[in-house]
Protein backbone atom coordinates (compact mmCIF):
# COMPACT_ATOMS: atom_id res chain seq x y z
CA UNK A 1 0.00 0.00 0.00
CA UNK A 2 1.17 3.52 -0.79
CA UNK A 3 2.26 5.30 2.39
CA UNK A 4 2.06 8.75 0.81
CA UNK A 5 -0.61 10.80 2.55
CA UNK A 6 -2.18 13.50 0.42
CA UNK A 7 -3.69 16.59 2.00
CA UNK A 8 -5.56 18.85 -0.41
CA UNK A 9 -6.12 22.54 0.22
CA UNK A 10 -8.47 24.63 -1.93
CA UNK A 11 -8.12 28.40 -1.52
CA UNK A 12 -8.15 31.19 -4.09
CA UNK A 13 -5.85 33.37 -1.95
CA UNK A 14 -2.22 32.85 -2.93
CA UNK A 15 -0.94 34.19 0.41
CA UNK A 16 -3.07 31.71 2.37
CA UNK A 17 -1.85 28.82 0.20
CA UNK A 18 1.73 29.97 0.73
CA UNK A 19 1.32 30.13 4.54
CA UNK A 20 -0.04 26.59 4.69
CA UNK A 21 2.64 25.27 2.34
CA UNK A 22 5.35 26.78 4.55
CA UNK A 23 3.84 25.32 7.72
CA UNK A 24 3.54 21.86 6.11
CA UNK A 25 7.30 21.70 5.61
CA UNK A 26 7.51 20.51 9.22
CA UNK A 27 5.36 17.48 8.25
CA UNK A 28 7.18 15.66 5.43
CA UNK A 29 4.91 12.60 5.77
CA UNK A 30 2.16 14.63 4.11
CA UNK A 31 2.12 15.59 0.45
CA UNK A 32 0.23 18.91 0.40
CA UNK A 33 -1.58 19.60 -2.86
CA UNK A 34 -2.72 23.17 -3.43
CA UNK A 35 -5.65 24.16 -5.63
CA UNK A 36 -7.26 27.49 -6.50
CA UNK A 37 -10.60 26.07 -7.68
CA UNK A 38 -12.92 23.15 -7.17
CA UNK A 39 -12.31 21.79 -10.68
CA UNK A 40 -8.64 21.25 -9.88
CA UNK A 41 -9.50 19.33 -6.72
CA UNK A 42 -12.02 17.08 -8.45
CA UNK A 43 -9.60 16.41 -11.32
CA UNK A 44 -6.97 15.33 -8.79
CA UNK A 45 -9.47 13.03 -7.04
CA UNK A 46 -10.63 11.55 -10.37
CA UNK A 47 -7.02 10.61 -11.14
CA UNK A 48 -7.29 7.94 -8.45
CA UNK A 49 -6.43 9.99 -5.38
CA UNK A 50 -9.71 9.23 -3.60
CA UNK A 51 -7.71 7.80 -0.68
CA UNK A 52 -6.62 11.34 0.20
CA UNK A 53 -6.10 11.78 3.95
CA UNK A 54 -7.73 15.20 4.30
CA UNK A 55 -9.33 17.99 2.27
CA UNK A 56 -9.16 21.53 3.62
CA UNK A 57 -11.57 23.98 1.99
CA UNK A 58 -11.78 27.75 2.19
CA UNK A 59 -15.45 28.67 2.59
CA UNK A 60 -15.35 31.91 0.59
CA UNK A 61 -14.30 30.81 -2.88
CA UNK A 62 -15.50 32.55 -6.04
CA UNK A 63 -17.89 30.73 -8.42
CA UNK A 64 -18.17 27.49 -6.38
CA UNK A 65 -18.02 28.08 -2.62
CA UNK A 66 -16.27 25.76 -0.23
CA UNK A 67 -19.69 24.85 1.17
CA UNK A 68 -20.82 23.74 -2.29
CA UNK A 69 -17.63 21.71 -2.75
CA UNK A 70 -18.20 20.05 0.62
CA UNK A 71 -21.78 19.18 -0.32
CA UNK A 72 -20.63 17.69 -3.65
CA UNK A 73 -17.90 15.66 -1.95
CA UNK A 74 -20.34 14.19 0.55
CA UNK A 75 -22.75 13.17 -2.25
CA UNK A 76 -20.08 11.07 -4.00
CA UNK A 77 -19.55 7.53 -2.69
CA UNK A 78 -15.76 7.55 -3.28
CA UNK A 79 -15.18 11.00 -1.81
CA UNK A 80 -17.62 10.93 1.10
CA UNK A 81 -15.21 9.08 3.45
CA UNK A 82 -12.45 11.67 2.97
CA UNK A 83 -12.28 13.89 6.06
CA UNK A 84 -12.93 17.53 5.25
CA UNK A 85 -12.34 20.69 7.24
CA UNK A 86 -13.57 24.13 6.35
CA UNK A 87 -10.86 26.74 6.85
CA UNK A 88 -12.29 30.26 7.09
CA UNK A 89 -11.58 33.65 8.60
CA UNK A 90 -14.95 33.60 10.37
CA UNK A 91 -17.71 31.22 11.32
CA UNK A 92 -21.37 31.81 11.76
CA UNK A 93 -24.18 29.69 13.12
CA UNK A 94 -25.76 28.80 9.75
CA UNK A 95 -22.45 27.76 8.21
CA UNK A 96 -21.42 25.81 11.30
CA UNK A 97 -24.73 23.94 11.36
CA UNK A 98 -24.57 23.14 7.63
CA UNK A 99 -20.96 21.93 7.85
CA UNK A 100 -21.63 19.86 10.98
CA UNK A 101 -24.63 18.18 9.36
CA UNK A 102 -22.32 17.07 6.54
CA UNK A 103 -19.84 15.60 9.04
CA UNK A 104 -17.24 18.31 8.80
CA UNK A 105 -15.94 21.10 11.02
CA UNK A 106 -14.83 24.72 10.68
CA UNK A 107 -11.40 25.84 11.82
CA UNK A 108 -10.81 29.58 11.97
CA UNK A 109 -8.03 30.55 9.57
CA UNK A 110 -5.18 32.45 11.22
CA UNK A 111 -3.64 35.39 9.43
CA UNK A 112 0.01 34.80 10.33
CA UNK A 113 2.55 32.03 9.82
CA UNK A 114 2.80 31.47 13.57
CA UNK A 115 -0.97 31.18 13.76
CA UNK A 116 -1.05 28.65 10.93
CA UNK A 117 1.63 26.60 12.67
CA UNK A 118 -0.48 26.53 15.82
CA UNK A 119 -3.66 25.27 14.08
CA UNK A 120 -1.88 22.79 11.82
CA UNK A 121 -1.89 20.12 14.52
CA UNK A 122 -5.67 20.53 14.84
CA UNK A 123 -6.12 20.31 11.07
CA UNK A 124 -3.99 17.18 10.84
CA UNK A 125 -5.95 15.55 13.67
CA UNK A 126 -8.79 15.16 11.13
CA UNK A 127 -6.67 13.02 8.78
CA UNK A 128 -7.89 9.51 8.25
CA UNK A 129 -5.45 6.77 9.13
CA UNK A 130 -3.57 5.24 6.25
CA UNK A 131 -2.50 1.66 6.09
Amino acid sequence: MNSQQFVCYVDDDEDDRHLLREAFQAYPQYDLRLFEKSEQLFEFLKQGHHHTSLIILDINLPIVSGLDILENLKKHALYKPIPTVMFSTARNYAQTRFVTELGSDIVVKPTSYTGVQSVLTKLLSYCRAQG
